[in-house]
């Protein structure tokens, strides 16, 4: 079956023979020399897109807001940042990692630095902030 279907692929009146086999040495360099050669050959397919940006004109006061005094600590400028929701997530996080960090020592050497410590209670926000700003 499967000889049938090969010799049924050249059956409209087609036949390898038809099929001129090309090499690069039939061709002469004064052919190759006729083609021209594109120096660039990349080409725009769309037109060129406008840019809308060079038409539109800025007229809102630039420059940061709520800026805090001139007479203010470094630490003004620094909570500008750091949003009472981030501070809660710093709380969590650090409370979590202490209670995984615990908890994953079944046996804790005999020098080692978590004999020395003690559980207070989870750090709250104001001992955080307490941290932060010293």
């Amino acid at each position: 079956m499967a000889d049938s279907s090969d010799s049924e692929q050249f059956s409209d009146g087609e036949s390898d023979d038809d099929f001129e086999v090309l090499s690069g040495s039939s061709e002469s360099e004064d052919e190759m020399n006729d083609v021209p050669m594109n120096a660039n050959p990349w080409f725009r397919v769309r037109p060129p897109e406008i840019d809308y940006l060079h038409d539109q004109r800025f007229v809102e006061n630039s420059g940061p807001q709520n800026v805090p005094a001139a007479d203010a600590k470094p630490i003004d400028y620094f909570l500008l940042f750091l949003t009472l929701d981030f501070l809660r997530h710093i709380v969590r996080e650090t409370n979590r990692y202490a209670q995984d960090f615990i908890t994953s020592r079944q046996r804790i050497r005999r020098f080692s630095r978590l004999h020395s410590w003690f559980k207070v209670g989870a750090v709250t926000l104001d001992e955080m902030k307490g941290f932060i700003y010293q």
